[in-house]
C-alpha cells in the first residue's frame, strides 16, 4: 500500500465509532506498521479499507 497522508482534523468529517474484532496475527501485523511508520492504527486501517472499498467501485 502506498502512504497516504492522515486525515487531518481540518477536514472535520462526521466520524462513527466502529468497534472491531481483529485476529491476533493480523492485529499485531497493524500494529507492527503502525509503529514502522509512525502512523496511527485508525490512518492505517481507514486507508485499507479505502483503497478496498475503491477496488470494488462502491
Amino acid at each position: 500500500m502506498d502512504q497516504q497522508e492522515p486525515i487531518k482534523k481540518k477536514d472535520k468529517q462526521k466520524v462513527v465509532h466502529l468497534q472491531l474484532r481483529l485476529p491476533e496475527k493480523l492485529h499485531e501485523q497493524v500494529r507492527q506498521l503502525s509503529f514502522d511508520s509512525r502512523r496511527s492504527q485508525n490512518d492505517i486501517l481507514l486507508e485499507a479499507l479505502s483503497q478496498y472499498m475503491e477496488e470494488r467501485s462502491c
